[in-house]
Protein backbone atom coordinates (compact mmCIF):
# COMPACT_ATOMS: atom_id res chain seq x y z
CA UNK A 1 0.00 0.00 0.00
CA UNK A 2 1.06 3.72 -1.53
CA UNK A 3 0.55 6.44 1.47
CA UNK A 4 1.09 10.23 1.02
CA UNK A 5 2.72 11.57 4.34
CA UNK A 6 3.70 14.78 3.07
CA UNK A 7 3.50 17.14 6.06
CA UNK A 8 0.46 19.69 5.68
CA UNK A 9 2.28 22.93 4.28
CA UNK A 10 5.07 21.22 2.17
CA UNK A 11 2.76 20.60 -0.51
CA UNK A 12 2.59 24.13 -1.81
CA UNK A 13 5.62 26.77 -1.92
CA UNK A 14 9.10 27.35 -3.85
CA UNK A 15 10.23 24.03 -2.21
CA UNK A 16 7.35 21.92 -2.37
CA UNK A 17 8.20 18.19 -1.08
CA UNK A 18 5.70 15.19 -1.78
CA UNK A 19 6.42 12.11 0.60
CA UNK A 20 4.98 8.97 0.01
CA UNK A 21 6.02 5.54 1.42
CA UNK A 22 4.71 2.20 0.40
CA UNK A 23 4.78 0.06 2.80
CA UNK A 24 4.45 -4.15 2.49
CA UNK A 25 0.81 -5.35 3.10
CA UNK A 26 1.87 -6.61 6.61
CA UNK A 27 3.31 -4.19 7.67
CA UNK A 28 0.78 -0.95 9.33
CA UNK A 29 1.58 2.95 8.51
CA UNK A 30 2.39 3.11 12.44
CA UNK A 31 4.91 0.81 12.37
CA UNK A 32 6.83 2.46 9.50
CA UNK A 33 6.81 5.81 10.92
CA UNK A 34 7.94 4.43 14.29
CA UNK A 35 10.78 6.66 15.32
CA UNK A 36 14.51 4.61 15.89
CA UNK A 37 17.17 4.90 18.28
CA UNK A 38 19.40 8.14 17.67
CA UNK A 39 22.83 7.50 16.14
CA UNK A 40 25.48 10.63 15.68
CA UNK A 41 24.56 11.86 11.77
CA UNK A 42 26.42 10.23 9.19
CA UNK A 43 26.98 13.44 7.74
CA UNK A 44 26.43 17.24 8.39
CA UNK A 45 26.21 19.95 5.69
CA UNK A 46 27.49 23.47 6.06
CA UNK A 47 23.41 24.37 4.63
CA UNK A 48 20.35 23.48 6.08
CA UNK A 49 18.80 20.74 4.00
CA UNK A 50 15.69 21.31 1.89
CA UNK A 51 12.26 19.60 2.86
CA UNK A 52 13.03 16.99 0.40
CA UNK A 53 16.81 16.16 1.36
CA UNK A 54 15.60 16.13 5.18
CA UNK A 55 12.73 13.65 4.67
CA UNK A 56 15.16 11.33 2.33
CA UNK A 57 17.35 11.69 5.32
CA UNK A 58 15.07 10.22 8.13
CA UNK A 59 13.85 7.43 5.80
CA UNK A 60 17.44 6.93 5.13
CA UNK A 61 17.68 6.81 8.90
CA UNK A 62 15.18 4.50 9.71
CA UNK A 63 16.09 1.81 6.94
CA UNK A 64 14.18 2.50 4.36
CA UNK A 65 14.97 2.31 0.71
CA UNK A 66 14.60 6.38 -1.03
CA UNK A 67 13.87 7.26 -4.74
CA UNK A 68 14.55 10.68 -5.12
CA UNK A 69 13.43 12.22 -7.87
CA UNK A 70 13.94 16.15 -8.54
CA UNK A 71 15.12 18.68 -11.13
CA UNK A 72 18.80 19.46 -12.34
CA UNK A 73 20.91 20.57 -9.68
CA UNK A 74 17.95 20.19 -6.66
CA UNK A 75 20.34 18.62 -4.43
CA UNK A 76 20.12 14.63 -5.44
CA UNK A 77 23.49 14.33 -4.52
CA UNK A 78 23.46 15.19 -0.68
CA UNK A 79 21.05 12.50 -0.38
CA UNK A 80 23.63 10.08 -2.28
CA UNK A 81 26.06 11.37 0.07
CA UNK A 82 24.56 10.67 3.04
CA UNK A 83 23.84 7.24 1.70
CA UNK A 84 27.34 6.79 1.83
CA UNK A 85 28.64 8.06 4.70
CA UNK A 86 25.88 6.22 6.60
CA UNK A 87 27.20 3.05 4.84
CA UNK A 88 30.85 4.09 6.32
CA UNK A 89 29.44 4.77 9.67
CA UNK A 90 27.71 1.48 10.09
CA UNK A 91 30.74 -0.41 8.41
CA UNK A 92 29.06 -1.29 5.71
CA UNK A 93 29.88 -1.99 2.51
CA UNK A 94 29.45 1.34 -0.22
Amino acid sequence: KIYDITPEGQESGRKACRHHVAIPPTMTLEEAQRPVPPKPPAKEYKFQLDPFQAAAVKSLEKGQSVLVSAHTSAGKTAVAEYAIAMALRDKQRV
